[in-house]
């Protein structure tokens, strides 16, 4: 009886230090379970406000989502309502200048009948001695190669398209004739200065000839990308091709399809040697155009991000652009302060047209070659810093 009692009590204290030990696993392994309850608990302590300050700020990102949206219709607006105001003021203009017009026209009729009178009176009118003013015009000059400033002088009368076309092949026909008379009292100047004179001259009505008579011919012709017209009309025109071909009309031996499928900025070097372009990046329109009007009146070449055009300075400041506008859908002369073409690119290359260079080369029917972008050599990026790699025949 004993023995029995002595071997229920060790089994009673063996289960009993069966069950201490298993207590004693059982507190070890709740241990890393505890730890990992108390991290999780605090890293929510900690990512709780900021998942509340995200909550707040979602509405503020909408909001400002929603006002930039705002902001770039309002822009857009804009410029749609100030293309309208420069059209309007522009055909304002016009009909307020009508019968200044009419005189211009027939001054301009005179001044073609005096050009007709033959190579000996145009190099007797060459080899005459400089009258006060033309010698005050040659000294407010920048410098001995600088283009001259084309004197101001009234637009001529508003036409209707159909009518411009009509009597576009006269003002071609006219213009061969003056480039003729003034060849030839180039040609038969007596002296170097002589020669200087005529040449200052033929910059003077070369520049007159493309502001005043061929460019407005084109007003109102349409815009398209891939616009080719060799003449004002019915048919598009790019601003590529307004630009070559209004240059090859005035006289100048330029390649006229080569030259318009050229960027915007190689256009411009093919017609103005480069250390006379200039080159603003991310600049204001007024700081812009007061800089170029400190080169003189004149007619200057402009190259954009993607377009390329005419900016034509006349006295006492006033400025205007002619360019065939994408947004107009048309050939148009607009103010230049108010042109969204200028207002809205980023990058501009300009460079002053009709140099005593350029009047030789238009006197002596030199042939002008097309600058291209050299081709990148095989494995190469062809990618450029600035946008005006992108071609204006399109534009």
């Amino acid at each position: 009886m004993a023995q029995r009692r002595s071997s229920e009590n060790r089994g009673r204290r063996r289960r009993a230090g069966w069950l201490r030990g298993a207590g004693r696993l059982r507190g070890a392994g709740r241990l890393p379970l505890l730890r990992a309850s108390a991290a999780i608990r605090l890293a929510a302590v900690r990512v709780a406000p900021l998942c509340v300050a995200a909550v707040r700020v979602a509405p503020l990102c909408v909001a400002a989502v929603r006002v930039a949206i705002a902001f770039r219709i309002a822009a857009l607006l804009v410029a749609v309502l100030a293309a309208g105001a420069c059209r309007e003021a522009g055909s304002t203009e016009r009909g307020e200048g009508g019968e200044r017009g009419e005189n211009g026209e027939r001054a301009v009729r005179g001044e073609r009948a005096d050009t007709t009178d033959g190579a000996a009176a145009a190099a007797e009118r060459a080899a005459s001695p400089p009258s006060a003013s033309e010698q005050a015009g040659r000294a407010a000059q920048p410098g001995p190669h600088s283009p001259p400033s084309p004197p101001d002088r009234a637009p001529a009368a508003p036409l209707d398209r159909s009518a411009r076309a009509a009597a576009y092949p006269s003002i071609v026909a006219d213009a061969e004739g003056e480039r003729r008379a003034l060849a030839a009292a180039w040609r038969a100047a007596r002296s170097a200065d002589d020669a200087d004179r005529v040449l200052d001259r033929a910059s003077i009505a070369l520049a007159r000839l493309v502001a005043d008579r061929i460019l407005p011919a084109w007003d109102g012709t349409p815009w398209s990308r891939s616009g080719t017209a060799g003449s004002p009309g019915a048919r598009p025109v790019a601003c590529g091709y307004l630009v070559s071909t209004a240059l090859a009309h005035a006289g100048l031996r330029v390649e006229r399809a080569r030259l318009a499928r050229q960027t915007a900025e190689d256009i411009v070097l093919t017609l103005v040697p480069e250390e006379r372009v200039a080159r603003f990046r991310r600049v204001a329109l007024g700081s812009f155009l007061s800089r170029v009007a400190a080169g003189g009146d004149g007619v200057y070449l402009v190259g954009l991000d993607y377009h390329v055009g005419f900016l034509v300075i006349e006295g006492g400041g006033a400025s205007y652009f002619h360019h065939a506008s994408e947004l107009a859908g048309a050939v148009l002369r607009e103010r230049a302060i108010l042109s969204p073409a200028l207002a809205t690119s980023h990058y501009r290359v300009v460079g002053k047209l009709f140099d005593r260079d350029q009047a030789r080369a238009w006197l002596g029917q030199t042939p002008i070659p097309t600058r291209e972008r050299p081709a990148a050599a095989p494995g190469r990026s062809t990618s450029t810093s600035t946008s005006t790699s992108t071609s204006t025949s399109t534009r």
